[in-house]
């Protein structure tokens, strides 16, 4: 749902109590840690992808990730991922 590009839509319709109740999955917990940790431009949904890409930017919907943010994302992710595994 986030990833898709109704990120903006659902605040709304919460800010404005217009849901009780959101049920979904984890999928994009990896970009909401990202966002809260280093910024992130809003774009546009169909960029030709390749220059995006060789200038070191992925692309989520119309939400541009620089790649280094994906480091960021595995330096705070790691450790908790460890501590769940059960050897």
């Amino acid at each position: 749902m986030i990833s898709c590009g109704v990120r903006e839509s659902i605040a709304y319709l919460c800010r404005k109590r217009l849901v009780d109740v959101i049920v979904t999955t984890a999928g994009g917990v990896e970009e909401d840690v990202m966002k809260v940790q280093r910024p992130f431009v809003i774009g546009e949904f169909d960029p030709p992808a390749r220059p995006l890409f060789d200038s070191g930017v992925n692309r989520t919907g119309n939400t541009y990730i620089p790649s280094d943010r994906y480091l960021v994302f595995e330096r705070f992710f790691n450790p908790l991922r460890a501590g769940c595994l059960v050897c």
